[in-house]
């Protein structure tokens, strides 16, 4: 049992969560008074456990990495698994957060005291070494692509070969000439069927019992010259990040809110690209009745083509059992196989590890109670004082990159903390009423966006609430949390009046100056197009 370790801000999760955490005290606050905990052996969080063949991001690579530290020799439009795990551990050794983790260890457990105004944390390691630490802010950085889905199938325990989920991928099986089954056809199990069966001697049966639309998302080389140019031309670089960000944003309005006629041509778009791209015979078991974007859209890079290898099957139902040579399915075929593979996504409405706050309630029941996962701007929750979420409830999005929501709350938390951080304050937490009163507003957009028309994981037991999707293009949360509220908070200390009064002020002046550039800019332009059409 170790002693107790005072810290600033302890953070769970060494993934791009934690690592963007950690690195924005640092810059910001020029913070060193904090801790990563990471259970697993090292950098990476999602990056480095999910290792399966064909592991990538379905995000654009150049929108894939923080705004300040852009890579500019990433090899492909979209980055491999390997590609990010790399970045992200060289931007832990350049920004110097390596001494701040501590690996193989997990919070078991944090309980708010209300005597000294910090958060007791108790770790374990893999070695059953417990310690106890204290701090006065816990960010909880851990995502929701964390525990594995593992279906209850009937039979499963009875399988005699391999069987195991994606993101616990086993590299010590050689799967040369054996028939593997796939059970999932989501975005984890459209990288690794394609994978798989290059290997000709490979035979994949693919389990697909939910219909999916597609995007093409071809994974495209980039040549030596472009390298060259974006590392030689950050500006460039900077320019190619932001047209590629502003093409996410435009997805939105593809499939987002009150815009009946593009979700018409979209559906129209993308069932197109799916009968031109599948073999003819499965081009009616393929395409979806429900709107695109309800589930998640597939990017796809090379998925249905391999649909005409020989050595690829899929089946269109789901799984009624596992045999001990293969699988049953709800066409009562009897398929055998050598491996199953379960490409069946993550439990993302649960929240596990045990955190208590004010009240001595968990968060997890408080989570309950309210019918899924709730916070305040996704960042926040009453009652859990100097905690906060990176990628919490309702801040996904089904169409840009995470990390500029991330990033987004990086800044917010700055804001949010420092006065707790520097002594000026002992706790803030947002209250009651502004939680209601900003999620009321989430379920009223959410209840005329695409993402209420089918079941999914974006939602609470796949027909619940949606606590997965902000209902916005990703610009509106960057609105949103340009800075506190701070009359949406109940904020406690000595210097608590005062201090009110200073942030508020200052709000309202940046967001004068804010507006006013925008006014400039629009009259500058204006003026310029009011010039050019005299000289026409």
């Amino acid at each position: 049992m170790a002693r107790n370790t005072d810290f600033g801000v302890a953070i769970v999760g060494a993934g791009i969560g934690g690592l963007g955490m950690g690195m924005t005290l640092k810059r910001e606050l020029g913070l060193d008074n904090f801790v990563i905990y990471e259970r697993d052996c090292d950098i990476g969080g999602t990056w480095r456990a999910n290792t399966y063949p064909g592991c990538a991001s379905d995000t654009r690579a150049h929108g894939y990495c923080y705004s300040n530290i852009l890579k500019p020799d990433w090899e492909k439009s979209r980055g491999s698994q390997r590609e990010i795990l790399r970045y992200l551990l060289d931007v832990a050794e350049k920004c110097n957060l390596r001494p701040h983790c501590v690996f193989d260890t997990s919070v078991v457990k944090a309980e708010w005291d209300q005597d000294t105004s910090v958060w007791r944390i108790t770790t374990a390691n893999k070695k059953g070494e417990t310690s106890y630490v204290s701090a006065k802010v816990l960010v909880s950085a851990m995502g929701i692509l964390v525990e594995p889905n593992m279906p209850a199938i009937p039979g499963a325990d009875e399988f005699k070969g391999p069987l195991f989920h994606s993101s616990r991928y086993r590299h010590d099986v050689d799967l040369h000439g054996k028939t593997v089954a796939v059970i999932g056809n989501g975005p984890s199990g459209v990288q690794i069927v394609p994978a798989l069966s290059e290997d000709p001697t490979t035979d994949v049966i693919e389990y697909c019992r939910t219909r999916l639309w597609y995007l093409p998302g071809p994974h495209i080389p980039y040549s030596s010259f472009w390298k060259k140019v974006y590392a030689t031309f950050p500006l460039v670089m900077r320019f190619h990040r932001i047209r590629t960000q502003t093409i996410h944003e435009l997805g939105w309005f593809l499939i987002g809110f009150r815009f009946p006629f593009m979700r018409a041509r979209a559906r129209k778009e993308l069932s197109r690209y799916i009968v031109d791209k599948v073999p003819q015979a499965y081009a009616d078991k393929m395409v979806p009745e429900y709107a695109p974007g309800c589930r998640r859209i597939i990017f796809d890079n090379d998925y249905l083509s391999s649909l005409h290898r020989k050595n690829v099957t899929p089946v269109f139902n789901g799984v009624k059992r596992i045999s001990e040579d293969g699988i049953i399915a709800e066409d009562d075929i009897h398929r055998p196989c050598d491996v199953v593979i379960y490409a069946t996504g993550f439990v993302t409405d649960k929240f596990r590890t045990d955190i208590r706050g004010r009240s001595g309630k968990a968060l997890g029941d408080f989570f309950d109670e309210q019918g899924g996962p709730t916070a305040y701007l996704g960042t926040t929750v009453p009652d859990f004082p100097n905690f906060m979420f990176i990628q919490g409830p309702n801040t996904s999005t089904g169409h840009a990159s995470v990390i500029f929501s991330e990033e987004c709350q990086f800044k917010y938390a700055i804001q949010l903390f420092k006065p707790v951080l520097r002594g000026e304050l002992d706790s803030i937490e947002p209250t009651h009423e502004a939680t209601t009163r900003y999620n009321d507003w989430l379920s009223a957009r959410l209840s005329s966006s695409v993402f209420v028309q089918c079941n999914s994981w974006y939602r609470t037991n796949g027909t619940g609430k949606i606590f997965s999707n902000f209902p916005g293009p990703l610009v509106l949360f960057w609105w949103l949390t340009l800075s506190p509220c701070w009359s949406d908070y109940d904020v406690r200390g000595r210097r608590k009046d005062a201090w009110q009064r200073e942030c508020s002020l200052a709000n309202l002046l940046r967001r004068l100056i804010f507006l006013s550039a925008v006014v400039a800019g629009l009259s500058i332009a204006a003026q310029a197009a009011g010039i050019v059409s005299l000289k026409l």
